[in-house]
């Protein structure tokens, strides 16, 4: 697909606003203290859901994003991914019972997932050669405005209870995501391009022997996005939870230090947008991994509150710059004709890592349980061995090796 209004970019980048919307709401904040605080659910079953739907939405994206490439329906696949999420999270301010709101939190966060393979794969389109980075990094921030709206609107719902949020977080969702939709209606100029079959495409993405002998740069950036993706996942998991029990946050205290990471992350969005335009991809990111080491040590050993504040601000650096980074970065590995495709394995490798994080974190918290609130410290400072993991994939990735995934 072509976009040619300069306005295209913008109703893109809205969509960040949208799902983020989600992604701070139900995912970070209010669901799981929901389901832990009010439910009595141990750590560990939200991990297994999340996981599970995760490893669902993994096994799906590469396959839907040869389809998306070859039949030109990223349009069609980002709405539907989109409406199933927005649905289920709206029923999910209606069920008292855990184990219907857990299949229902499955649906919603799955189609969310999903969503984002095609979302992803239109970055080329709305930006020029030079500009990947600026509009990624709009994106971003806009995202994080998103989450900081997101928590406005729920702190009116909130004295009604966490589950009052559910339904107001889904309208959202929908309501802001519109304008991209709206282009779906637009007249599209290659739908007619001659394309491979799907059956001989999908053997070529998944033929070990040709992935290793022409795509081992693009290799290293999954295994280092993949671990790089342990971490992060499940800092954007169990970040309420750890303010919860180790520092005693209340639910506003907890909101406050949410919307403050979160302005951190809007306003280095755009810095790091300018940075990866300037960088590249590769060096930005490797600056980001020694953040995030940076982050996982004072935060294991924080005691006053105000040094929970400034890891609050750390991370909120840190995820800005490892969404804009990454995305970028697969641009500069693959060409452009096969980027819904590696797009869908970007998405394999940085969400299936969402898999191995939590349920790291939760068996870990389970075999430390005698350790108190000690327990959570430990179990952040493990997340060091992911990201000292990926540091080291990456620095086996050369850029500019576009030509040799055609």
């Amino acid at each position: 697909m072509k976009f040619k209004s300069t306005l295209n970019p913008l109703a893109w980048s809205f969509y960040d606003f949208a799902n983020t919307i989600y992604s701070m709401n139900i995912v970070s904040f209010y669901f799981p203290l929901w389901l832990t605080s009010n439910k009595g659910v141990p750590e560990i079953v939200y991990s297994l859901v999340y996981s599970g739907a995760i490893l669902l939405a993994s096994l799906l994206s590469p396959i839907l994003g040869i389809i998306s490439d070859l039949r030109k329906s990223r349009f069609f696949l980002l709405i539907l991914g989109t409406l199933v999420s927005v649905l289920f999270t709206a029923l999910l301010g209606f069920v008292s019972s855990v184990k219907v709101a857990l299949l229902f939190f499955f649906i919603a966060h799955t189609g969310y997932i999903l969503s984002l393979v095609f979302y992803n794969s239109m970055l080329p389109d709305v930006s020029k050669e030079s500009t990947p980075g600026k509009i990624c990094g709009l994106g971003v921030g806009l995202g994080y405005l998103g989450s900081i709206f997101g928590l406005w609107i729920a702190s009116y719902y909130e004295p009604m209870g966490r589950q009052a949020v559910f339904l107001p977080t889904a309208l959202l969702f929908l309501i802001f995501s519109l304008p991209l939709f709206l282009l779906a209606f637009l007249p599209q100029n290659d739908l007619n391009k001659k394309a491979q079959s799907i059956v001989d495409k999908a053997k070529y993405s998944f033929d070990l022997k040709k992935l290793s002998q022409h795509t081992r740069p693009i290799k290293w950036f999954f295994l280092a996005n993949f671990l790089c993706g342990d971490a992060v996942h499940t800092v954007i998991l169990y970040m309420a939870i750890y303010a919860s029990k180790v520092f005693e946050m209340d639910d506003a205290s907890i909101r406050t230090f949410f919307i403050l990471s979160t302005l951190v992350a809007l306003i280095s969005s755009f810095v790091w947008g300018e940075v990866v335009s300037r960088k590249g991809g590769l060096k930005a990111m490797k600056m980001v991994l020694g953040l995030w080491m940076l982050v996982f040590i004072i935060g294991s050993l924080a005691y006053q509150p105000w040094h929970y504040w400034l890891v609050g601000s750390l991370v909120g650096i840190g995820l800005a710059g490892t969404w804009i980074s990454s995305r970028v970065l697969v641009i500069e590995l693959v060409p452009k004709e096969r980027i819904g495709e590696y797009y869908g394995f970007y998405n394999l490798t940085g969400k299936s890592a969402a898999i191995l994080g939590p349920l790291w974190w939760g068996g870990l918290l389970l075999l430390l349980s005698p350790l108190d609130n000690l327990k959570y410290r430990i179990t952040l400072a493990s997340m060091l061995l992911f990201v000292v993991g990926a540091f080291w994939a990456l620095k086996k990735v050369q850029c500019g090796t576009a030509k040799s995934l055609r």
